[in-house]
């Protein structure tokens, strides 16, 4: 298990870093949590931009215990290079009491690149799925997988 997750040894308080998940919803600048286009690669051309949609935040307990696994799950239309670690770095913090909900709020309005979060390993992450728009002619059917 130890090369599939990240093991933090403090007690994290996942209600309260759900409250935190509420506050990443919606349509953004997460420059605060992930490098801008313009970082990875500065040759493209054409607009770059850090806004995504997030429709979906949230972190999951998987039971009751103390030193159960908690997952990080996260839905958007895209994602920057590195934001899914460094938020969870972010929440961690949130969970750990570390940094509040107000101060989380303000990295978020802010898109506050200075903020205390940092990167957790990549140990854990896991791509579960892409949609592509329909015009795509890629299937987003899990059986056709």
């Amino acid at each position: 298990l130890a090369r599939y997750s990240y093991y933090r040894p403090q007690a994290l308080d996942v209600d309260l870093m759900n409250e935190a998940c509420h506050l990443l919803l919606g349509r953004k600048d997460f420059g605060a949590f992930g490098r801008s286009p313009d970082e990875t690669n500065p040759g493209k051309k054409g607009q770059h931009s850090c806004i995504r949609n997030m429709l979906q935040a949230r972190c999951i307990r998987e039971d009751a215990r103390a030193k159960a696994l908690i997952y990080c799950d996260f839905t958007a239309d895209a994602f920057l290079t590195g934001m899914v670690r460094r938020t969870v770095g972010t929440l961690l913090l949130v969970g750990q009491k570390q940094l509040s909900l107000a101060e989380f709020a303000a990295i978020v309005q802010n898109a506050d690149k200075t903020h205390p979060g940092s990167a957790v390993p990549p140990h854990g992450l896991c791509l579960v799925r892409v949609d592509y728009p329909e015009e795509f002619g890629v299937s987003n059917n899990d059986e056709d997988i």
